[in-house]
């Protein structure tokens, strides 16, 4: 008994290792750099960044959105950025989810499990903003990562799958 044992391991382990060798990866992240293309194309998507705005400025931009005065958010900053990068559209990223609130209600179990004094982060004003044709992504993300109104830039990275 012992033995069989051993042997139905042993194949086990054998086949294991044979599966592993001969199996590439699942899933992998574009092995691209960053800021340029790779063997597999570009690393982030051409004209497109995420930004997420600081409160005064999400609410600002919300507000020109639903005013259909966009580009003009009235921070003079911002409103150069939004020129010099030629922003054209502006989308948020959580729009039409559900609110932190409605979920704890779907998965009250799970909502349990959270420390009561855990903090549902505030993710209201991420954008993915749309610049012009032949606008450097990575400058644009630069310059908007360094005012004083965006808490964060990023590319819209492109992930794939092998």
């Amino acid at each position: 008994m012992y033995n069989e044992r051993m042997i139905l391991n042993l194949r086990l382990f054998i086949f294991m290792m044979i599966l592993s060798a001969v199996t590439p990866a699942c899933a992998v992240v574009s092995d691209t750099h960053p800021t340029g293309p790779g063997p597999r194309g570009p690393s982030h998507a051409p004209s497109e960044l995420i930004v997420k705005f600081r409160s005064q400025a999400g609410k600002a931009l919300e507000q020109s959105l639903q005013q259909k005065s966009f580009p003009a958010l009235g921070i003079d900053s911002l409103d150069e950025l939004f020129k010099s990068y030629r922003v054209t559209a502006a989308k948020s990223v959580l729009s039409g989810g559900p609110s932190a609130e409605e979920v704890k209600k779907k998965f009250p179990v799970r909502a349990r499990r959270a420390p009561k004094d855990a903090k549902t982060p505030d993710m209201k004003y991420i954008y993915v903003l749309t610049t012009g044709p032949g606008v450097d992504t990575m400058a644009a993300v630069h310059a908007f990562a360094s005012d004083p109104n965006v808490e964060y830039a990023q590319p819209n990275y492109i992930a794939t799958v092998f």
